[in-house]
């Protein structure tokens, strides 16, 4: 029976490297962690001699008092989890991402663009100058420290063998991306009329924002719509909203002049943090082999959810506890010792324990990116509306929408209350122990292993990406408004670039001239636009050559987000000492106290271009690359257990 145990828990072992093995890179929206309640190698270790007790016949238990802190190792990882390794392709330490706008690589004469790098980020995006050029340096930190109470109750005078336990940690978690920006070009150019609204003289530097750092944390910007030359009316602001989801940084805390080491120029600190109990487990368990060199138990087990859970607001979020998940499931230990002196003083011996829970649904409010797009939570998407003024028209076909005068990052859009579920969790520890006298040394090792999550939507989730409600196409680098080229009135254009991604739009791209690229050329389905019968510009100049307009646009719907690719599985390895001290019995109270410290590593791949294939030009939804993410936590930890057997 021993040896069919044994075998099984190998098998299960070697399917988990086989499954990390071939486990994609992706991009992951939400970074989950285990939950700091579920670490068998902190809950057994030092108590070897104090639970499942042989030849007890009345009740018994053992309290444990633990501080421990935890800090993360390899920030590397988690950025690519995060960001993509395309995006960071540029370092090999996987720490930086590149901004730069659409015209921030030009040739010397200023009219071409040339050279510009595949794994920058637009800087248009972020309402950024199209001149800008940054260096972001991102070095995720998380910190826990903890203070968990374990109860243990052996039962032995109801049912021999029988126990109760139940431990729950006290949590304060605090996760940093230490975002660090580095100015290289602050920019010094606005965008042409056109390129986001229709007034003569288009967006001026002076309303743009200064930093990617001002972006990451939800500021925006104020954008005049245009003006009548007919009628002479001042139309509205064009809306332009900030990022409202996966945010990396808090506004709440103003960029920070940096240390000169840091070698850059502003410095946000997320200083997020989270308090509470990191769920609440419970055993029931039945020793059905017990004797004074070996025992088998079995048990059964429930966590009830006491933490937070994600909201989506943050890219990387503190989360104490599982996630707001009921976990249920069940547990085998055992230990076999050898090696005794013949005082039975002295003696060595092997344990186990192995947990599997089950992560029941709970409801979560999170972010998504859009199928095949890394990152495209941090794109531009431009509101259109089906009600067309101006006879717009593409090859003299009428448009059936046009660009509303409003602006949103994509994140604002794919943000929804969803289902997530877990069907396997696994927490084994393995480790030996040495004995002797009232000293105790254990070193073992730790597997922590949960599948991929199941992410599903609820009844309740309505994304604004709903053509009932709003109509969405993703802007790229086209321009949405264009000019009647005999009274140089601004006519809104339908404008859609499905093949944009975050790096880049479909007009300026290397060896492309600049004025061929504000015509709009490879925006979807283009036609040359007219309005009102006449003949539509770029940019409110007589003769200057015609603009095209999407005939017709494709609109980014429910079907476009990415639920699937924002799923993470999880796989670490553990090693983990103790060292323990034992006291005398005092009228049947026994002391103890020790101090003792893991390293744990996450699975993780090189920095290396993401070989996602992207979509057909003009085609929005494609699937592709919908592997689960494996996204693991490096840490290491120290602890001081303290308390007392009764």
């Amino acid at each position: 029976m021993r040896i069919g145990v044994v075998r099984k828990i190998l098998v299960w072992l070697v399917l988990a490297h086989v499954v990390a093995a071939h486990a994609s890179n992706n991009v992951a929206p939400y970074f989950s962690i285990r939950s700091q309640s579920l670490n068998s190698a902190l809950h057994y270790a030092g108590l070897t001699n104090h639970l499942h007790i042989f030849d007890k016949e009345l009740f018994y238990g053992t309290f444990s008092l633990t501080p421990a802190y935890f800090q993360s190792i390899r920030p590397g990882a988690i950025n690519k989890c995060l960001f993509g390794t395309k995006a960071l392709s540029g370092t090999s330490s996987c720490d930086t991402l590149f901004i730069s706008g659409s015209r921030a690589f030009l040739n010397d004469a200023g009219d071409t663009v040339q050279d510009r790098p595949a794994h920058h980020l637009l800087a248009d995006y972020f309402y950024l100058p199209p001149d800008f050029k940054s260096e972001v340096t991102i070095r995720p930190k998380i910190k826990n420290i903890l203070l968990d109470f374990d109860l243990y109750l052996g039962l032995d005078e109801w049912v021999q063998g029988l126990y109760f336990r139940f431990h729950t940690p006290i949590t304060w978690s605090k996760w940093d991306l230490n975002l660090c920006e580095k100015i290289i070009n602050p920019g010094v150019v606005g965008y042409a009329e056109g390129y986001f609204n229709g007034t003569d003289g288009g967006a001026s530097r002076s309303i743009l924002l200064n930093s990617f750092s001002e972006y990451a944390c939800g500021k925006s910007i104020f954008i005049p719509s245009g003006v009548d030359p007919t009628a002479e009316i001042s139309y509205p602001l064009v809306t332009t909203e900030g990022l409202n989801g996966c945010k990396l940084v808090a506004c709440r805390n103003c960029p920070t002049k940096c240390n000169v080491s840091e070698n850059c120029s502003t410095k946000f600190s997320s200083d997020l943090t989270e308090t509470g109990l990191a769920d609440a487990r419970m055993y029931l368990g039945w020793n059905f082999h017990n004797t004074a060199t070996s025992h088998f138990g079995v048990n059964i087990q429930l966590a009830a959810p006491s933490g937070t859970s994600p909201d989506g607001k943050f890219l990387f979020q503190p989360v104490v506890g599982n996630g707001g998940h009921w976990e249920i499931g069940a547990g085998l230990h055992g230990h076999v010792t050898f090696g005794q002196s013949e005082d039975e003083k002295s003696y060595s011996g092997f344990y186990l324990d192995a947990n599997i829970t089950h992560l029941f649904e709970n409801r979560q409010f999170r972010c998504f990116d859009l199928k095949c797009k890394e990152l495209s939570r941090y794109m531009l998407a431009a509101k259109h509306t089906k009600k067309v003024e101006n006879n717009l028209q593409g090859g003299g076909i009428p448009a059936t929408a046009q660009f509303d005068e409003a602006f949103a990052p994509v994140a604002n859009l794919t943000s929804m209350l969803v289902d997530v579920s877990i069907a396997v969790q696994a927490d084994i520890s393995a480790f030996l122990n040495y004995t002797t006298n009232n000293l105790s040394f254990d070193l073992g090792y730790n597997l922590w292993a949960r599948s991929c999550e199941n992410i599903k939507k609820t009844c309740r989730s309505i994304p604004r990406l709903n053509p009932e409600f709003d109509t969405w196409t993703l802007k790229g680098d086209a321009h949405v408004v264009g000019f009647d080229t005999q009274s140089g009135l601004a006519v809104n254009l339908s404008v859609s670039e499905c093949s944009a991604t975050i790096f880049s739009g479909t007009n300026f791209v290397n060896d492309t001239l600049v004025e061929d690229a504000d015509n709009n050329p490879n925006i979807d389905n283009a036609e040359l636009a007219t309005g009102n019968g006449q003949n539509l510009d770029d940019d409110n100049n007589a003769g200057a050559a015609r603009t095209n307009t999407s005939i017709q646009v494709n609109f980014l719907s429910e079907c476009d987000i990415d639920i699937e690719g924002a799923r993470t599985r999880g796989l670490t390895h553990k090693v983990f000492t103790h060292f323990s001290y034992s006291g005398l019995d005092t009228n049947g109270w026994i002391p103890h106290i020790g101090i003792g410290a893991s390293v744990e590593f996450g699975s993780s791949k090189k920095c290396c271009p993401d070989p996602c294939p992207q979509p057909p030009t003009g085609e929005c939804g494609a699937q592709c690359c919908p592997e689960c993410n494996n996204c693991s936590l490096s840490q290491w930890g120290i602890w001081v257990k303290g308390g007392v057997r009764f």
